[in-house]
């Protein structure tokens, strides 16, 4: 049986570029395809960061196929299922813009036969091996619309060899690694409210993940690695990974981590230190208490000063996001965070930042908000109750009308006096709506 599972490039709409820093090797296809192998399929990724839609409907000839969706990348997602219908492939959508809207995709899209919520490898390959469906976890279909929801294990070792094209300059890059999935701030309290991830916490075994940092390192000689948990910090695990590693893989660095303020304490600093941690990218959002209470967020301006300290003192650098427009979000909120991005800038010459809109993601509670306001569905120019392809310029502008006192166009003119700020290009990255 030949899959093929494919990362949809970036929809027309989206702004090319604008996320350069977070687009690497596509970890979740890769996972996916360990452990569909171990069931005989033939695997192949196709990776749409790198490769056109024209180029990728050519490539399509597999009895399944396999897209992973983000919001940016749905309506291509579309297209791409679509084509592989009509060449009589069985279709399936998964990844972290379907959780939320999965039967809206079912109902909406016919040549979509499948639907993959939360995690995924373990679910699909059952899927392709059993003929009665109703009882595979984690897969939505006409059929069974309410499956039961099942978490991995966290155990699955990946290769690259499935990849189409494996960088010749592989050694050079920062390939994530999956070790942690869910949140530990949504775990204990609740969700951020622009936070459209619904898993429950689950983190691998300190040993089995120096067992995947190993491999890729001896078979392709790669030295860095980014964790793509929402936070690294979960318990004793930093310490964990600290305790457990092997001498020889001393010189392993991690590119970035990502933290919440309150986490970063002198003794996690240093933890973080001494696993040679880079980056850590670190929840800032707004400078105003009051919005940061409302969006959900456990942390104060003075945490977050305190965390940068720490982490400056270990030679940490750190990438922090600015979100203009969360609820309640005032001119004076926006130029109290503009002001304290600027003071930042100007402290630490070296700082990564990330500027973006709070954008109503389906799943998060700012969508929520918008589903259950009458105002706003009835102005949506679509119907927001069971689209699943939707204008998220929109949805920004119809949440800054209803839970702030500003609108579009001033939350971009700062999200663009806060781009300016930084000298170099290389150290600005943004999450836009076009």
């Amino acid at each position: 049986m030949k899959i093929q599972l494919i990362r949809s490039p970036l929809d027309d709409w989206y702004s090319v570029g604008q996320i350069e820093e977070f687009v690497s090797i596509p970890i979740g296809l890769l996972i996916m395809a360990a452990e569909l192998k171990k069931v005989g399929a033939e695997v192949s990724i196709i990776d749409g960061a790198n490769d056109s839609l024209k180029n990728i409907l050519k490539k399509i000839n597999a009895d399944w196929v396999g897209v992973m969706d983000l919001y940016s990348t749905h309506q291509n997602s579309l297209a791409i299922l679509k084509y592989a219908k009509e060449q009589g492939a069985k279709t399936i959508i998964g990844g972290p813009n379907v959780n939320a809207i999965a039967r809206r995709i079912i109902a909406n899209n016919p040549f979509i036969d499948y639907a993959a919520i939360g995690d995924g490898e373990n679910s699909f390959p059952r899927l392709i091996r059993e003929e009665e469906h109703k009882d595979v976890p984690n897969i939505v279909s006409k059929k069974n619309p309410f499956p039961r929801r099942e978490n991995a294990k966290l155990a699955t070792i990946f290769d690259l060899e499935d990849m189409e094209i494996i960088p010749s300059n592989i050694k050079y890059f920062t390939v994530p690694i999956s070790t942690i999935r869910g949140c530990i701030k949504a775990e204990l309290n609740k969700r951020c409210s622009f936070c459209s991830i619904d898993h429950d916490l689950k983190v691998m075994n300190s040993e089995t993940v120096w067992k995947q940092i190993r491999l890729l390192n001896e078979k392709y000689g790669v030295k860095s690695f980014l964790e793509t948990g929402d936070t690294f910090i979960v318990g004793n695990n930093a310490k964990r990974l600290l305790d457990t590693r092997p001498k020889d893989l001393k010189h392993i660095e991690f590119s970035r981590v990502y933290a919440i303020p309150d986490q970063i304490t002198p003794e996690t600093a240093y933890i973080l230190q001494q696993l040679n941690v880079r980056f850590v990218y670190l929840g800032i959002e707004s400078s105003n208490d009051g919005i940061l209470r409302r969006a959900n967020k456990s942390y104060t301006k003075q945490d977050v000063e305190k965390s940068l300290n720490l982490l400056e003192e270990r030679g940490i650098q750190f990438h922090v996001p600015f979100m203009y427009g969360l609820s309640g979000e005032t001119k004076e909120t926006m130029q109290q965070t503009y002001e304290y991005a600027r003071e930042l800038i100007e402290k630490h010459p070296n700082i990564k930042v990330c500027t973006s809109f709070a954008i109503p993601l389906p799943g998060s509670e700012l969508f929520n908000q918008l589903l259950q306001n009458q105002g706003a569905v009835k102005e949506y120019k679509g119907n927001i109750l069971t689209d699943d392809l939707f204008n998220y310029q929109s949805l920004v502008r119809l949440h800054l009308k209803y839970y702030t006192s500003v609108d579009f166009e001033g939350v971009s003119e700062f999200l663009d006096k806060t781009r300016c700020l930084i000298k170099k290009n290389e150290n600005v990255t943004s999450f836009d709506v076009n």
